[in-house]
């Protein structure tokens, strides 16, 4: 069998780590899902409305031309073409603006140019979309520009962002998990689990770098279990 499932390996006496990292999962989920599914709704609602958007997109198209340097090629691309009036750049850039930690931490304060109503209506919803992050568990879970600290390295890996996501990587755990539990042991289930998860993070981070969006999820610890 390509799954190691077999012979009673999936007892919670058998693989007792197995079934804790599991319970942890579940219960960060099931215990954080009401406040994230309020909280997303509000988020998504903001992004769609496409007026804020449009305003947030000219706003950050006018920080990257200002630091050029600073940003990516596409970024500049774009930036150039919202500064034109092309709608759909600035739209684009409105997303890509939340990601953006500088933007993110200094839009408030900073001055743009554009139609002073539209910005400071802009501003009232940026200051909304701060306040929801701030309560939103995937960003006080997850590992971001904004929260980056040690428990952040080990918190990312235990939230999840809807029923989807939490029910596969629960299921290639178990499939893994316990059957190098039942080789290897419980103690090295664990540092592998957190440790693989830490490292992937690393290598994101690396590649990546870390946005203002967290990154969530067990994918990268479990990886690391599929690995071994």
């Amino acid at each position: 069998m390509i799954f190691p499932f077999l012979r009673g390996i999936l007892s919670p006496y058998l693989t007792p780590a197995t079934w804790f990292l599991l319970s942890v999962n579940l219960i960060v989920f099931i215990s954080t899902y009401p406040s994230y599914v309020k909280n997303q709704r509000e988020l998504d609602s903001m992004f769609r409305d496409e007026a804020f958007m449009h305003v947030q997109g000219a706003a950050f198209a006018q920080m990257v031309g200002d630091e050029p340097k600073a940003y990516s090629r596409l970024l500049r691309k774009l930036s150039e073409r919202a500064r034109e009036g092309d709608t759909y750049s600035r739209t684009l850039l409105g997303g890509f603006a939340v990601r953006d930690k500088k933007f993110m931490q200094n839009a408030e304060t900073m001055k743009f140019d554009g139609d002073d109503v539209a910005l400071v209506q802009w501003r009232e919803k940026f200051l909304e979309i701060r306040d929801i992050q701030s309560r939103h568990p995937t960003y006080k879970w997850g590992l971001s520009a904004q929260r980056s600290g040690f428990m952040n390295w080990i918190t990312y890996q235990f939230a999840h962002s809807g029923w989807h996501h939490l029910f596969w990587n629960m299921v290639f755990l178990l499939l893994f998990a316990t059957f190098l539990e039942a080789t290897l042991g419980s103690s090295l289930v664990i540092l592998i689990y957190l440790g693989a998860g830490a490292a992937g993070a690393g290598i994101f981070y690396g590649v990546a770098g870390l946005s203002y969006s967290p990154l969530i999820g067990a994918s990268g610890a479990i990886s690391g279990l599929m690995a071994c």
